[in-house]
């Protein structure tokens, strides 16, 4: 078999198999309509779903590429689509009420609808015109009853709103920040922190997204080059990628998996007419910090944001902000002098106390004044005297700096990995492996973890973020059955075998709710 069908095989398995699973059990691929006469394309294109849930496309041209990928998304994963959007618009409350207003604000918290929008209006044209094919092609999606009569949209009572390009910029950003390793608390840290880390949980909780910061890729070169892709979610309900082969009559072929509500493949090939297939790992992710900063040297100034919860009383939230500067890439999380205003308000009921109780994130249940009180409390209207005094002095403030707060878009460099392993991308920090058409293996930016094993008709390369990535080069190394199925199926663990009889004896002793147990069930469950 050649080099080029062995990189196509490779990556469209790239997916963990019994998430990959999951999807196909649980969607028909009789979903989309037999014919659909569309506008946007430049030649007829032609569409077949698996029931393995790979979608394998055809088009005239390579121009039709991201029309078509939009439209596959739009169709195969609607009800996806359409939360994630819902999520980085900062409107959950609108279709959920006010039980989601502290998801609403945590996403308004991070700038990400509003940053969007602004990224948008500097695009180049040839971005924009990228953009925007893949808006028409989702819209060409859910302008079918395929997509409008969905369960949720009819549970719901929804119809989908058009899609606009900077919804794909504001999902974008939403990725990179489920991407990132989720913030710790540890011993010392004020409720202002903590508070905010746990909006922040909240949020991956409902997109069932903990970060990808153990996701691992590696590379096999023998007689032909594998790559392959391990991406770790964490308690996934449905795969985060969606599977695509798109073929051009004449042309090229990309394959890979395709994140939804944008057209960016993470992992894919990519094979130019009459030429040998590239290859690409993206192992999304970095690391954001916070930091105390004293409030006077802060260029903040507040913005404010309206939402309408759903049945429920419209509800103005305070968004601190740092003003424009390229050299302040920080966020406030927490109360400094722009914060004056009390929640003496909030312990009196209001219409807005209609609803549910709340399952919050500390898992215990809110109602009526005390459910208001809680929001109020994880709110940025907080006062300095409805928290500890000792928690925070009132001239400084606790700001958050993450990738995400640049006024950029990563569209161009998720292109750039077809022709080049020098790609540099900004809402991430690079890392992860490219094969190029000849074979040769390259490491894409600075992964914390790089590992290259040689023997005497093999190489390895493995790349990850967290030094349990030399477990699993470990496990990698001691396969000898190298088929792409098999490695990603893998069950087994040689490493876990041989350090399970000593750990045995501390595991019993640990509580049930020990933190490093719960992270352990939550990487066992998306395994």
């Amino acid at each position: 078999m050649d080099r080029p069908t062995l990189l196509l095989i490779s990556v469209a398995v790239l997916l963990v198999v019994s998430v990959a699973l999951l999807w196909s059990v649980s969607s028909s691929p009789d979903i989309a309509p037999k014919q659909h006469t569309v506008t946007g394309l430049s030649g007829p294109a032609s569409v077949t779903w698996h029931r393995s849930g790979v979608v394998s496309a055809s088009i005239a041209s390579a121009d039709d590429e991201d029309f078509i990928l939009g439209y596959i998304h739009g169709i195969r994963r609607t009800w996806t689509l359409l939360l994630w959007r819902q999520t980085a618009r900062g409107h959950l409350s609108t279709w959920f009420g006010t039980d989601s207003v502290p998801l609403d604000r945590h996403v308004h918290r991070l700038g990400i609808p509003a940053d969007a929008q602004r990224v948008v209006d500097g695009l180049a044209d040839s971005t924009r015109a990228r953009l925007q094919a893949y808006t028409d092609g989702v819209n060409a999606a859910l302008s079918t009853p395929a997509a409008s009569d969905r369960e949720p949209l009819i549970a719901l009572d929804l119809q989908p709103d058009p899609w606009e390009p900077w919804h794909t910029l504001a999902v974008e950003r939403l990725f990179s920040w489920l991407a990132s390793e989720p913030l710790s608390i540890t011993a010392g840290q004020d409720s202002v922190h903590e508070r905010f880390r746990e909006d922040d949980a909240l949020l991956r909780r409902f997109l069932h997204v903990h970060g990808l910061q153990r996701s691992i890729a590696w590379a096999r070169r023998d007689d032909s080059t594998t790559l392959m892709t391990r991406m770790v979610t964490g308690a996934a309900a449905r795969p985060l990628f969606q599977d695509v082969v798109v073929d051009v009559v004449g042309g090229g072929r990309l394959s890979g998996g395709s994140l939804p509500g944008t057209p960016f493949l993470p992992a894919g090939t990519y094979r130019s007419a009459g030429a040998d297939g590239a290859a690409w790992s993206v192992l999304p992710g970095h690391r954001p910090t916070v930091r105390r900063v004293a409030t006077d040297s802060l260029p903040y100034h507040v913005d404010f944001e309206r939402l309408t919860p759903r049945n429920a009383d419209e509800q103005l939230i305070r968004i601190p902000r740092v003003q424009p500067d390229p050299t302040t890439l920080a966020l406030p999380i927490g109360p400094g002098r722009w914060d004056s205003t009390s929640v003496d308000a909030a312990r009196h009921p209001t219409s807005a106390a209609r609803g549910a109780p709340v399952r919050g994130p500390d898992s215990t249940r809110h109602s009526g004044n005390d459910r208001i009180v809680a929001n109020a409390l994880r709110s940025d209207t907080v006062s300095l005297d409805s928290i500890p005094a000792d928690s925070i002095p009132v001239d400084s403030a606790w700001v958050l700096s993450w990738a995400g707060l640049q006024a950029t878009t990563d569209a161009e460099a998720w292109r750039r990995l077809r022709t080049s392993a020098d790609v540099s991308f900004a809402l991430h920090a690079s890392a992860g492996l490219r094969v190029a058409p000849n074979g040769e293996v390259s490491v894409i930016g600075a992964p914390p973890v790089a590992l290259r094993h040689e023997r005497q008709d093999t190489s390895l390369q493995i790349v990850g973020r967290e030094a349990w990535t030399h477990s699993a080069a470990e496990t990698v190394t001691a396969r000898h059955d190298r088929t792409p199925m098999t490695e990603t199926g893998s069950d087994t663990s040689a490493w876990a075998g041989r350090v399970l009889r000593a750990a045995l004896p501390n595991l019993k002793d640990l509580e049930p709710n020990t933190p490093r147990l719960l992270e352990a069930r939550t990487y066992l469950r998306n395994s």
